[in-house]
């Protein structure tokens, strides 16, 4: 059927959440089935449903509000995308395996000191994914001047899809590193799937390019056929790093030349590696042709963005840095790196979970970040989950005292025995996968 059909109306896929008036598209996920909930959604008004070729409703449905397809989230997606072609914004997409959060936010507030706050949209939270980024778009409205769009992925043509969704304008790879390369045969298997972004790109749209990323710039090599602007520390770098100073363990001053225009920016987040994410967001500025120089101003008002090196004060004293958001072995490092520089901390102490969908060389990438422990300033590690032991074993095979070693089964175990350790002076990183649900230890310690 013609999904224009249902003209400009509001979406749901939860009915937790429906308006009367809302159209229900029922989806089924890994969990649960929006089909089982039709009759929620109409007593909650829904106004139609879109469901399966197939699937029998209860006879009390209207069939005349009934929408039937081969698949309801191609359905969602072919709906969305009638949407988002007929709004004048201009569509930036983004992807990596780190920071791209981090980036997507650094973004709308560069672009807001440049167009007005309410002229810029990005999609929320985790709506990333083939159902996420849908209903993102279905947020664009006609007053927005630029549409940001985050795209995640676990599997090859994901992003493929994605891209083709949104056509976007300005087209960002953050980096390419070892999250998910369980799932796609390795680094280089990443690689394939993120460069996706690039490969499907029209003639007249931006690459942004990584030059600081081996991977980043040898896949625009072979898959940018366009424009493109490069960031990095690199020499002919468009937009390019001269110098990076942290500021204590909560920001840091970044000096970048734009095409030959200096630009100071001060990053009020922890670690060097916001650096690298700023410079990607200037480089969008840049390929929208606008000011530098405002959009630098905007990102000095970006907010912490929860889950990701938060830090909490306790009543104790000590200070947790919550990075609970999502781990692999890059970001990883990162948060170690931020750990290590609290110079003044009676004790460092890391608190993590394990890593997922990193294949069969899951053991050996957390016995790597074990031994890195080993050779930073860190005091002491916690650490949970049946790859979390590699963590230990990494770092004592690299001399760390096994006396400074703690291991539980779950991030809720691990959690009863961080909270009495702690004391004042110390600082405390957590970060584990998803999976790991290590949102519980600062949960526990923050009394959330």
């Amino acid at each position: 059927m013609n999904l224009s059909q249902l003209g400009d109306v509001n979406v749901s896929i939860d009915t937790r959440t429906l308006m009367p008036g809302d159209v229900f598209f029922a989806i089924k996920g890994e969990r649960d089935d929006g089909h089982a909930h039709l009759d929620a959604a109409f007593a909650k008004g829904a106004s139609a449903a879109v469901i399966k070729s197939g699937f029998l409703p209860s006879s009390k449905l209207s069939p005349n509000r009934l929408h039937f397809v081969d698949d309801t989230i191609v359905a969602l997606q072919s709906y969305a995308k009638q949407r988002l072609d007929k709004m004048p914004a201009y569509r930036i997409a983004l992807t990596g395996s780190s920071g791209k959060t981090t980036t997507k936010e650094l973004i709308k507030y560069a672009l807001a000191a440049c167009l007005g706050e309410d002229a810029v949209i990005a999609n929320k939270g985790n709506y990333n994914n083939l159902i996420g980024v849908p209903l993102s778009a279905l947020r664009v409205q006609k007053h927005h001047k630029a549409a940001i769009f985050e795209l995640g992925m676990n599997h090859f043509g994901e992003i493929a899809t994605l891209t083709r969704f949104i056509c976007p304008q300005s087209a960002l790879i953050t980096n390419i590193g070892s999250a998910h390369s369980g799932n796609l045969g390795g680094v280089d298997g990443v690689a394939k799937a993120k460069s996706e972004l690039f490969e499907n790109l029209s003639r007249d749209a931006i690459a942004i390019v990584n030059v600081d990323d081996p991977r980043c710039v040898r896949e625009a090599a072979h898959k940018v056929h366009g424009n493109r602007i490069n960031f990095g520390k690199a020499q002919w770098a468009d937009v390019r790093i001269l110098d990076i100073e942290a500021v204590g363990t909560s920001a840091v001053k970044v000096l970048c030349s734009v095409k030959g225009q200096t630009v100071h920016v001060n990053v009020p987040l922890p670690g060097v590696h916001n650096a690298l994410n700023a410079a990607a967001a200037l480089a969008v500025v840049v390929s929208l042709g606008l000011d530098v120089q405002l959009a630098a101003a905007g990102i000095e008002k970006m907010k912490p963005i929860q889950g990701r090196l938060v830090q909490h004060t306790l009543e104790s004293g000590a200070i947790v840095i919550d990075d609970t958001y999502n781990a692999n072995p890059e970001s990883m490092e990162a948060g170690l790196n931020v750990l290590a520089n609290f110079a003044d901390a009676k004790r460092r102490i890391a608190v993590l979970g394990q890593m997922g969908e990193l294949g069969d060389n899951a053991l050996a990438m957390h016995r790597s970040i074990g031994a890195l422990i080993a050779h930073k300033k860190i005091d002491m590690l916690f650490a949970c989950n049946p790859n979390g032991i590699g963590y230990i074993e990494g770092a004592i095979t690299e001399g760390f005292d096994k006396s400074r070693v703690v291991w539980s089964e779950t991030s809720e175990d691990l959690a009863k025995k961080v909270a009495p350790f702690l004391q004042m002076g110390d600082v405390v990183l957590i970060k584990g996968s998803r999976s790991t649900q290590m949102e519980k230890v600062v949960d526990r310690l923050i009394g959330r």
